[in-house]
């Protein structure tokens, strides 16, 4: 008899019926996604700073919202969207400012690309990965490279291909602006390393051709000599070529500092050396112990068991943890800081929901707006609290705004009436018609009257 193409299984076999609902799932993803991103961008020009009727005039006359300069040729939009939107996604307003950013660029840059990623030939992470490559080109170019890119991803071309192929299309159209860029790549230059992770951390960079193959063959001679060690036993310490590469730029760090031969004649001279300042935050009982988790500033968390190694040879300096009762407050508008301090240590993080700016980074933001003619005694510890540039605009200029509830709670009201509950472990989404926003509201009576009421926040 003849073969049938009707493919054939067991009609009690689970995997089809597995398989269909996956890909199902799969196109509701992407067609969410897609309803996400249609929305932003309705919301991006509704937001328009130089439309009448995206902010009143008063905050467009006094210059209140700066305009979020995109792209050549996208919609100008206001900066304090991502405020709106970030607490909403759950997301930081960078985060936000970013998603706002590349639907705007994707739809007024790339409508050929839009149009494929609303046909489901591109998933919208992928689309990102390419507007992004051509931020710098000028309108008419990104259209360019735009219908090229479309051509592609609507004939099937495999994602690694097209992201390869973004790339030379980006030179080709505008070979002059890529001359430039060539140029100014120096002045780009840099190293950077990411937190710790399992007691590693990644480095990256771009260095200069030169130093880039002064640093390789550096490090494979450092390598070549590790690869030899041996323990008591006689055993190889390192069988990974790559793990003795990793090692060995250890070895070379820990020579620079130790002014051996391998450093830089400046240093040989006896030149003062720069001091780094490493903060390393232990509790008490973990000290004790010497076992659990620290948490190192700029870096992350780090077992306790791995700080000797980490600081070794380390100027160290222990300093208790800040007492706010000990913090007086003061009858300035300047910080102490002493204050700001302690101001930190309570709130390591931007206190703006969902936000994950380091206090380091951000402005300390008196809470209730400082009062030239008011009582004495308003910068305070309790009135004080770190906020990122953008928060801190949006405080002052928007129609955010916060609460604080006492034991280091703040409320935070949108403009639009959304409202979420920070703490120094988070932040929370608070449902407008439920008993969290009841419980907060009577927590600030009773903390504007003075006393203390515990909040009771039920989990969802």
């Amino acid at each position: 008899g003849c073969m049938s193409d009707t493919p054939r299984h067991d009609p009690n076999d689970p995997v089809p019926d597995r398989l269909a609902r996956l890909r199902a799932a799969d196109l509701a993803e992407r067609a969410a996604e897609v309803e996400k991103v249609r929305l932003l961008l309705d919301l991006a020009d509704l937001w328009q700073v130089d439309e009448p009727a995206s902010l009143d005039a008063v905050a467009r006359l006094e210059g209140r919202e700066k305009k979020v300069v995109g792209a050549d040729g996208t919609t100008p939009v206001g900066e304090f969207l991502a405020l709106e939107v970030g607490p909403l996604l759950g997301v930081t307003p960078y985060r936000a400012a970013l998603q706002i950013a590349d639907a705007v660029n994707l739809r007024d840059r790339h409508p050929h690309l839009w149009e494929s990623v609303q046909q489901g030939a591109l998933r919208m992470w992928q689309a990102n990965h390419l507007t992004r490559a051509c931020l710098h080109l000028p309108h008419a170019a990104s259209l360019w490279v735009d219908r090229q890119l479309a051509l592609a991803a609507d004939a099937g071309l495999p994602w690694p291909r097209m992201r390869r192929l973004v790339t030379g299309l980006v030179v080709k159209a505008d070979p002059a602006l890529a001359e430039q860029r060539a140029r100014s790549a120096a002045e780009r230059r840099g190293v950077w390393s990411r937190e710790f992770d399992d007691g590693h951390a990644q480095i990256g960079g771009s260095l200069a051709a030169a130093d880039a193959a002064a640093f390789h063959e550096t490090i494979e001679q450092i390598a070549d000599d590790l690869m030899d060690e041996h323990d008591d036993t006689g055993a190889f310490i390192f069988t990974h070529r790559d793990t003795a590469r990793a090692a060995a730029i250890g070895v070379l760090a820990r020579s620079y500092d130790r002014q051996e031969p391998t450093q830089s004649p400046s240093r040989r001279t006896g030149r003062p050396r720069r001091r780094a300042t490493l903060i390393v935050h232990v509790a008490d009982e973990n000290l004790a112990s010497g076992e659990g988790v620290a948490r190192v500033e700029g870096w992350g968390p780090e077992l306790i068991s791995r700080l000797p190694r980490l600081l070794a040879g380390c100027h160290v300096t222990v300093r208790p943890v800040v007492n706010p009762d000990h913090e007086l407050p003061v009858d300035a508008y300047e910080i102490p800081e002493r204050l700001r301090f302690a101001v930190h240590q309570r709130h390591p993080y931007d206190v703006f929901p969902f936000s994950g700016t380091p206090a380091s980074s951000c402005d300390t933001d008196h809470t209730r707006p400082y009062d030239p003619g008011g009582p004495p005694g308003q910068t305070c510890y309790r009135n004080l609290a770190p906020l990122s540039r953008r928060a801190h605009r949006g405080k002052t200029h928007s129609r955010f705004t916060v609460e604080p509830l006492g034991g280091d709670r703040h409320l935070w009201t949108s403009r639009y009436g959304y409202r979420y509950l920070t703490t120094p472990s988070g932040a929370r989404y608070l449902d407008p018609k439920g008993v969290d926003t009841v419980n907060c509201v009577i927590q600030a009576l009773a903390y504007r009257a003075g006393n203390t009421v515990d909040l009771w926040v039920p989990r969802a």
